[in-house]
């Protein structure tokens, strides 16, 4: 159960990243310049980077993941008002938190 817990949080992180990662190609629409698209495109980039680096130091410590998604799942509804929306990005931040919780606990029960 374990192992299926904690892939199943490392893939629905990877999944959520690159659903995010979808809108910041909205810049190639903006007929802007070459430079001016490239800095743009690394501007809405930067929450999936944030997202990976911390996907990938809770490859060892999912509870660093668990607190990570939990606080970005909270600032995402303190920040935006639009209804529809939590259900897009705050739910599922809020189940991989959960998902990273859960296999904390499991991974740390399995080593008592």
């Amino acid at each position: 159960m374990l192992n299926a817990v904690q892939w199943i949080s490392r893939v629905a992180c990877m999944l959520f990243i690159l659903f995010i990662s979808m809108f910041a190609f909205d810049v190639f629409d903006q007929g802007a310049g070459f430079w001016r698209t490239t800095g743009a495109l690394l501007l809405h980039l930067l929450p999936s980077f944030v997202m990976t680096t911390v996907l990938v130091i809770s490859w060892k410590r999912p509870m660093i993941g668990s607190i990570f998604f939990l606080i970005l799942a909270i600032s995402y509804i303190a920040w935006t008002s639009h209804g529809k929306t939590y259900l897009i990005i705050a739910v599922p931040l809020l189940v991989i938190s959960a998902l990273f919780l859960l296999s904390h606990w499991l991974d740390k029960s399995a080593k008592r």
